[in-house]
């Protein structure tokens, strides 16, 4: 599927963090197998999302570096206030893969 062309500016208006997952908890009232995660953005503090990525286990996610837009305004998830969106891809099965650096990069950096 092809999206309508952008400009640069379109795309600069995106403001996506590198964060670390700090916390996972189940999250029962979501409508979809869903858990709420707290990613680390250094000095820039601490948000909260709800995420379809159960095919991670809470263990797995903790200490994960991810890809976040941090500039959305926040919605809410059966009650919850997601604040961010966490980024990832679809593999085969159509299960979530999330976005992270290769090496150690600094909590809170402007993805580019």
């Amino acid at each position: 599927m092809k999206k309508e062309e952008i400009i640069y500016d379109d795309f600069a208006k995106v403001e996506m963090r590198l964060g670390k997952i700090v916390e996972v908890k189940d999250f029962p009232r979501a409508r979809n197998p869903s858990y709420k995660v707290c990613v680390d953005f250094g000095g820039l503090g601490q948000r909260w999302s709800s995420a379809q990525i159960k095919n991670y286990s809470e263990e797995e996610l903790l200490g994960r570096h991810v890809v976040c837009v941090v500039n959305m305004p926040p919605r809410n998830i059966a009650g919850f206030k997601s604040e961010i969106l966490i980024m990832g891809v679809p593999n085969e099965a159509g299960e979530t893969i999330l976005l992270q650096p290769s090496h150690d990069a600094v909590l809170g950096s402007e993805v580019f």
